[in-house]
């Protein structure tokens, strides 16, 4: 097995650095001023808020100290988000991570094809 395998974020992993985006945004805080917080890079910071670098336990605690928010809030916000069936709720939990307007849309169309297969083709 070659090691060039494309591998999509966890939605656990998106939805936490999806949910510290949004709370570092409505903070006013900039990729760099976070990452000086926590002692990263501001490059670190855009890959724990795009999912492709896990967050560790420590490290999610230095995350909400700096955006002055609970760990147990990020998680509950995104398990919400991540949920198994397809419901307005998921829809909700999407739309209160910070996302335009133009988006919210979309992806509420998205959810309204009721055929799986043609979903997941779009």
């Amino acid at each position: 097995m070659g090691r060039n395998v494309t591998r999509k974020p966890n939605p656990i992993d998106f939805h936490v650095g999806q949910s510290n985006r949004a709370r570092r945004r409505e903070l006013g805080l900039s990729q760099t001023v976070l990452g000086n917080e926590i002692g990263v890079s501001f490059k670190q910071v855009q890959k724990y808020e795009s999912g492709a670098n896990r967050i560790g336990a420590g490290r999610l605690y230095e995350i909400s100290m700096a955006l002055n928010t609970a760990v147990e809030k990020i998680f509950h916000e995104a398990l919400l988000t991540v949920q198994t069936s397809v419901n307005s709720d998921a829809v909700k939990s999407i739309t209160s991570i910070g996302i335009d307007q133009e988006c919210e849309k979309l992806i509420e169309a998205y959810y309204s094809i009721s055929d799986r297969q043609l979903r997941q083709k779009i």
